[in-house]
């Protein structure tokens, strides 16, 4: 893990917000953070394991207690960057704690992904949520990151020179041995009372399975050999009448089957046989239909050219009655004239005016007008003779067209039509049903066919139904039997059967006794191995020669490969410039002293987080600083300089001043007034 910007506010003696820009500032891979006793220079450490964690252990605090007095809220915020399985990844954590009016904290947090360096993607955002998932994402818990990244430079150099047993207890403290080995005992413990009572049970059940011998087992073998002969005869036996009466059965269907054929069959010609003669019956009455209808349009046609006829003469003798009516009233206007010529005449003499040309009258002009009047009363008899013809031409023309339009509006040929079509559509739906039963007929003949050339001769279906019958009381009888036989060769089988899981359970028995037996005495010298604090005194050893090794490998790159650390239930620095001589610790300067300490610092801190697959890339030394003369803080900032060559990044946390000027890269932390907070500023 690597920080990469720390954000934080209300924290501590922290008000106003203060940021860190820890990619700068670790970038020659040492940094410092300064500051006067009590500025707040571990509250930079407190607001990362806030971030990270949601809390700050070890302190004795509550929530409540780190909200700055002059602050309503707490505010951090913490960008990283983690190496996890090959792959770097950054984070973005933020919190914010404010106190409620009962004194209790509410918090808010925000987990996103800030890797692809765009705007960073909320994963959760609750606090429970986000602290699961830090914990997965950095992979120590809160109190191993406490212990991996701040290095108490003092303790380990007290580590050196405590004696066997107390260095014991150190590594069993600092490793959580003694809740493992508790916890083992414990196990055992409880695995050695389950072991016992194991070996009580088993001794029970053997007690309880009693004697089984071979000799048992293959009686009862022999038993159900010969059942299981007996019950194949019976088997093979109730299959023939089975067979039997399922073939009987069949031939019984059969006939029946082809009774019930072959009347449908009849049933069926006789149905076609009177559509057959509905399709004839309606053949005829078309015929006589379209006879009448032909005799009809004959009739119809002839008096219609009758009518015509005789309304041509009509026209003929109308016309002439017309034309003399024409003569005869010329001939009355002519006599007309006359008459009125006579009337005005016969008061006129010689030599008078004339009426009608004004002219002198030469003497009587008609003087035969006696003979007018009988000329005009032939004419009027002539006129009625005429108008009288002409209407009765009249009368009988309007009766003729009477009747040729009865003739054109008859409806007896429509109704003949009408017979012939519901006569047709008969006939086509008798001779569709007709074609139907008749393919029917042809189908049901040959599987009637079919079915009488499968049967015996002179089948009857209630003679093979009866033999059907004998054959299925056969098969019962044997069937009853095969279960009375099926039944005794189960109970032998149960018996065998629990014979034998009896004979396989005591042999099982024995065998679990003999492991129960073997455990019990494994567990009993397990649990002398425990007594006291032996276990644990071991596996701290084991622990102490593991992170001796790395120390030693860091110790040699730091002091130019003169020193190596060995641990053989003290430890001791071997020489190599003195021909590989071994000293104690004891006999170490005060800067030998500081390099060998911290080599066993940073060993034990990596091995604390080898637990997990993360990649723990800074650590903080806070303090250790304050006994160191200038001399000495000369060898420190020299061992700092070769490890800056290596993977991991140093933060010295002091208020030694002539130890940060020799950091070049630095912050400090610049103590609380009455008015403001503890400030960082860069540099100092």
């Amino acid at each position: 893990m690597k920080p990469l910007r720390l954000a934080l506010s209300g924290l501590n003696s922290f008000i106003e917000e203060q940021v860190v820009d820890f990619e700068t500032l670790s970038a020659g891979g040492l940094f410092g953070i300064a500051g006067k006793t009590g500025s707040g220079k571990t509250t930079v450490l407190d607001a990362m394991i806030l971030s990270l964690y949601g809390k700050i252990p070890g302190r004795g605090q509550r929530n409540a207690d780190f909200i700055n007095l002059k602050s309503t809220e707490t505010r951090v915020s913490f960008l990283f960057e983690i190496v996890c399985r090959g792959e770097r990844k950054r984070y973005l954590i933020e919190r914010r704690f404010a106190r409620r009016k009962n004194g209790d904290v509410k918090q808010d947090a925000t987990l996103s992904d800030a890797t692809d360096g765009g705007a960073p993607t909320a994963l959760e955002q609750d606090p429970r949520a986000a602290d699961a998932r830090l914990l997965e994402i950095v992979g120590l818990k809160v109190e191993d990151f406490c212990q991996c990244i701040v290095l108490q430079q003092g303790e380990f150099a007290r580590f050196l020179n405590q004696n066997p047993t107390d260095r014991i207890n150190a590594i069993g403290r600092i490793f959580s041995l003694d809740e493992y080995g508790e916890k083992l005992s414990e196990r055992v413990r409880k695995r050695s009372a389950a072991v016992e009572l194991d070996l009580a049970r088993l001794t029970g059940e053997k007690a309880r399975t009693g004697a089984v011998t071979a000799e048992t087992l293959a009686a009862l073998e022999k038993e159900i050999e010969g059942a299981g002969r007996a019950l194949e005869l019976k088997s093979a036996e109730r299959a023939a009448f089975a067979a039997q009466a399922e073939t009987l059965k069949a031939q019984a269907d059969k006939c029946a089957e082809y009774l019930k054929k072959s009347a449908e069959l009849a049933d069926l010609r006789g149905k076609y046989k009177r559509f057959g003669d509905d399709i004839k019956e309606c053949g005829e009455k078309i015929g006589a239909a379209e006879a009448r209808k032909a005799a009809l349009s004959k009739r119809n046609m002839e008096r219609n050219a009758a009518l015509m006829a005789e309304q041509t003469a009509l026209f003929a003798a109308q016309a002439r009655a017309e034309l003399a009516r024409g003569r005869a009233a010329e001939e009355r206007e002519r006599l007309n004239r006359e008459n009125m010529a006579a009337a005005l005449a016969a008061d006129l003499r010689a030599g008078d005016p004339c009426p009608v040309c004004g002219g002198p009258a030469r003497g009587p002009v008609f003087s035969a007008a006696g003979t007018i009047g009988a000329d005009m009363e032939a004419v009027r008899r002539a006129l009625r003779e005429a108008d009288s013809a002409i209407a009765d031409c009249k009368k009988r023309d309007a009766s003729i067209r009477g009747e040729v339009a009865a003739l054109i509006n008859d409806a007896s040929a429509a109704l003949i039509d009408a017979e012939i079509a519901r006569l047709t559509e008969r006939r086509a739906a008798a001779s569709a049903e007709y074609e139907h039963m008749r393919g029917e007929g042809k189908q049901l003949a040959a599987q009637t066919e079919a079915l009488k050339a499968d049967l015996p001769e002179g089948a009857e279906p209630a003679a093979l139904k009866a033999a059907a019958a004998a054959a299925a009381a056969g098969e019962r009888a044997a069937y009853n039997e095969e279960g009375a036989l099926r039944d005794r060769k189960a109970r032998s089988e149960a018996a065998l059967d629990e014979r034998r899981r009896a004979f396989a359970a005591l042999r099982e028995i024995d065998k679990a006794l003999r492991a129960k037996t073997a455990e019990s005495d494994l567990i009993k010298r397990l649990q002398s191995a425990l007594m006291g604090r032996a276990l644990m005194g071991y596996v701290a050893e084991e622990q102490i020669y593991d992170f001796t090794d790395a120390a030693s490998q860091r110790l040699s790159r730091l002091t130019g490969g003169r020193f190596n650390l060995e641990y053989d239930g003290e430890f001791v620095v071997i020489d190599n410039m003195s021909g590989g001589r071994r000293r104690g610790v004891s006999t170490l300067s005060g800067g030998e002293t500081f390099l060998v300490s911290l080599s066993l610092a940073l060993a034990i801190s990596e091995n604390l987080a080898a637990g997990g697959d993360r990649l723990m890339e800074f650590f903080f030394l806070d303090e250790g600083f304050g006994t160191l003369d200038n001399d000495l803080i000369e060898t420190v900032m020299d061992s700092f300089e070769r490890l800056r060559h290596d993977r991991l990044t140093i933060g010295l946390i002091s208020h030694r001043a002539e130890l940060m000027q020799r950091i070049a890269s630095k912050i400090t932390v610049v103590n609380a007034s009455e008015f403001e907070g503890s400030k960082i500023e860069n540099g100092g």
